[in-house]
């Protein structure tokens, strides 16, 4: 009897070591609060609308696109994507979704990096998106769903695709203009006087007037904030300040003096979260042509630094 209860306590034994062997090593410890929820998602002003950001994409253009790590963002075309080139493989993650070719998942892998993404549909057309990514202590709400319009891709397109039959019908049933001569003067006129041209016979580009807002500003020393940091308090070299600043309400024209710039213009920062991030630029004439509108922008030439704000026109002006 002695000899059963003994091998009855050593069995107990064995049983009790193999299950703490057994026993998950995180069970052991309390969990920890991570304390990462982004607080943009409680906040009042919020709408169920506040990460979704609907496109309507015109052939040419690059849009912007705010992701968040830890999270997805679906991009949903209109018609089977074909293929798309991911400029950064290591901060992001893509790939069309198994289950609907019109979607394309896309994941930051890292935290405050940038990249660009295209995409080719099954007509062949081209999307350019500027992506980066941000965490979540940003005061700004991820895009979770992107949805991509292309009813206009074409309508300011130098790229149009037209073929010879397409060529002789629009010959043919191209309306016969009877208009005195006087009168298509005077529209041309009117037309003209609606827009203005900047740049040069062999780059040019027109501006609708109605549409330029202008009231940008370069920072004093004691507007300047705090991500300025010392960058921004430094002496601004003549080259360095633009003549003129506006916008169209979807590109930003920077003026400068090609004769003073000796061949090289400021690089172009939009400032997002604090930080200075690049943009498409073009240089059209004295314009550098920022593809982006903003409040806040950052020109950098050398070690030379300039803060750019917009303020809000009085009613004088």
């Amino acid at each position: 009897m002695g000899f059963l209860l003994a091998f009855s306590a050593l069995k107990a034994d064995d049983f009790l070591e193999e299950a703490n062997e057994t026993t998950p090593a995180h069970l052991n410890h309390p969990m920890q609060d991570l304390n990462a929820i982004q607080g943009s998602f409680f906040d009042k002003n919020r709408s169920k609308m506040s990460n979704t950001l609907n496109i309507d994409y015109f052939q040419g253009q690059t849009y912007k696109i705010r992701l968040r790590y830890a999270m997805a963002t679906l991009l949903f075309f209109s018609k089977p994507i074909s293929d798309f080139v991911l400029g950064d493989k290591v901060g992001f993650d893509a790939k069309i979704l198994e289950s609907n070719d019109r979607i394309l998942l896309i994941k930051p892998l890292q935290i405050g990096v940038d990249s660009n993404i295209s995409v080719i549909d099954s007509e062949g057309k081209i999307f350019s998106f500027y992506v980066f990514s941000t965490t979540f202590t940003s005061s700004k709400h991820p895009n979770l769903q992107v949805f991509i319009e292309d009813k206009n891709y074409y309508s300011n397109a130098f790229l149009k695709p037209q073929n010879k039959e397409n060529k002789e019908n629009t010959l043919e049933n191209a309306p016969t203009n009877n208009k005195p001569l006087k009168e298509e003067k005077e529209e041309t006129k009117e037309k003209e006087e609606e827009t203005i041209t900047i740049g040069d016979n062999t780059n040019a580009m027109k501006i609708v007037k109605k549409d330029i807002q202008k009231g940008y500003k370069a920072l004093k020393s004691s507007q300047r904030k705090w991500y300025c940091l010392g960058i921004c308090s430094k002496k601004s070299k003549l080259s360095l300040m633009p003549k003129e600043i506006f916008n169209d309400k979807q590109f930003t024209y920077f003026k400068f003096d090609k004769r003073l710039a000796l061949s090289k213009f400021p690089v172009i920062y939009k400032v997002v979260d604090g930080y200075d991030n690049p943009v498409n630029t073009r240089i059209v004439g004295d314009y550098i042509i920022a593809e982006d509108v903003s409040t806040k922008w950052t020109l950098r030439l050398g070690k030379d630094y300039l803060c750019i704000r917009f303020v809000k026109k009085g009613k004088d002006e």
